[in-house]
């Protein structure tokens, strides 16, 4: 019954799904975005889903893309997409006009924040922060090259998602952070940017100036080819720094709450709230300056770290170093789907056997994880991709899978897809998967819109 309603849903979206023209258009501005309310239900469980929908025309929008990612290794591995002396509008544009002739039309791209020792001590400065000596709320240089992408990526019909972890690592933002007492506070690492109110401010005051010095630079129209801020690559607590490496103290976050972290319900609680009260602040942010941008949030399932499920927090580590484990938790879907003001939320998702878990890998036990039946509005699958050991290095099978996931999730009500990743990769890192066009393009065969129009399909017809 559920595949029937489907393919009737499927069938109304084929319009919205079919690739445009293949020959780039002028640098034009492309229609906003809107989230569209919870359309019908399509899986057994009656599981709700949404979708984007372009503002004037009415037609639906499904991203589907890739990401587009550029990583250096020294001195320390950053994202080196835009770094000035490395991006250039040639190798930029000729991504996008591959992207556009498969009939793509979504790139995801990540903001180099920058690193401190790099800048200070290496002097080797990369990024949009400068290190301790930039009082600057941006490197200009760098956010020229953004602003040259979007402009290219209009010109190609492209949307792009920006990912902005962390903060720029500048004397401007410290300064905002302020000298943080983290035994006072109970927070501690990566918790603080989540937990702390001067961390967040330091946060959504960069979203503020990255969308206001984007806006500046490519005009208020053309931000309409900006799919998404995303405040996070993929947003998560640990449970070997405080508050969550012991089961005794307590902890106030953003909302002002008192939780006890003796109980787990309440460490629960306490994160849930928490990355609700976060994701409101960076979208008050960037409305701030474009009041009809998108604002979306990256996370993984709870599967993917070797955890069941969100049960507060039980992994922990009081010790350093602390043994080996995953002490990773991500931010709850159930919650921010229900209760924060994202426009959608951006899964990752990458088929792997996790024993005691998912063991042989299902998608179906993997969104079990993050209580997938509870989630609600529009989701995409910002990251799907094929670890090359996963598949024994058998590009053809990985090739098959990775349709397999698409029309499986498609089915389960994701409404968006940008694989990882484009380009072949000049790291090890980016090695390790498959690349969209490699191997005589195996894997974009498989998923290129001009092949496949209705990504809830393994074939075209």
């Amino acid at each position: 019954m559920w595949r029937t309603i489907h393919l009737l849903t499927a069938g109304a979206l084929v319009a919205a799904l079919a690739p445009a023209a293949l020959a780039p258009q002028p640098a034009e501005a492309v229609p906003g975005l809107t989230p569209l309310p919870r359309l019908e239900s399509v899986t057994p469980a009656g599981k709700q889903y949404g979708a984007l929908q372009e503002i004037g025309t009415g037609r639906k929008f499904l991203p589907r893309g890739a990401n587009y990612v550029r990583l250096t290794e020294t001195p320390t591995a950053h994202h080196s997409t835009f770094e000035p002396g490395r991006y250039t509008n040639a190798e930029a544009e000729q991504t996008l006009a591959r992207l556009h002739q498969d009939g793509y039309n979504a790139v995801r791209v990540f903001i180099d924040h920058g690193n401190v020792t790099d800048a200070d001590t290496h002097k080797k400065p990369h990024g949009i922060g400068r290190g301790m000596t930039d009082t600057t709320p941006y490197y200009g240089p760098y956010l020229d090259n953004v602003a040259s992408f979007v402009k290219l990526a209009t010109k190609y019909q492209i949307r792009v998602m920006f990912s902005l972890d962390l903060f720029p690592q500048s004397r401007y933002y410290y300064d905002l952070v302020g000298n943080v007492d983290r035994k006072a506070v109970n927070m501690d690492g990566r918790n603080l940017n989540y937990l702390h109110p001067t961390y967040v401010l330091a946060k959504s005051t960069y979203l503020k100036n990255f969308t206001a010095g984007l806006k500046e630079r490519v005009g208020a129209d053309l931000m309409s080819t900006v799919l998404a801020i995303q405040s996070d690559n993929e947003a998560y607590v640990v449970g070997d720094k405080a508050p969550y490496n012991k089961l005794s103290g307590k902890v106030t976050p953003l909302n002002g709450v008192t939780y006890d972290m003796a109980d787990p319900t309440q460490r629960q609680q306490s994160a849930d709230a928490a990355f609700v009260e976060y994701a409101n602040r960076m979208v008050d942010a960037v409305h701030a300056i474009d009041p009809a941008a998108l604002v979306t949030m990256g996370v993984f399932t709870f599967g993917a770290v070797h955890k069941p499920g969100p049960r507060g927090m039980p992994f922990y580590c009081t010790t350093a170093p602390c043994p080996a484990g995953d002490y990773r938790y991500p931010a709850r879907p159930r919650s921010l789907t229900a209760w924060s003001r994202l426009s959608f939320l951006d899964v990752h998702i990458y088929p792997a056997n996790k024993p005691g878990i998912n063991d042989p890998y299902t998608l179906a036990r993997n969104l079990e994880t993050i209580e997938w039946s509870t989630v609600k509005g529009t989701v995409i699958i910002g990251e799907f991709g094929a670890d090359k050991a996963f598949y024994q290095n058998n590009l053809t099978v990985a090739a098959a899978r990775m349709r397999e996931l698409q029309v499986g999730s498609c089915l389960r009500g994701f409404s968006g897809w940008l694989f990882w990743t484009s380009n072949v990769g000049d790291s090890e890192t980016l090695r390790t998967l498959y690349s969209l066009y490699e191997g005589n393009e195996t894997i974009n065969a498989q998923l290129k819109p001009t092949a496949r129009p209705d990504p809830c399909k393994h074939t075209a017809s």
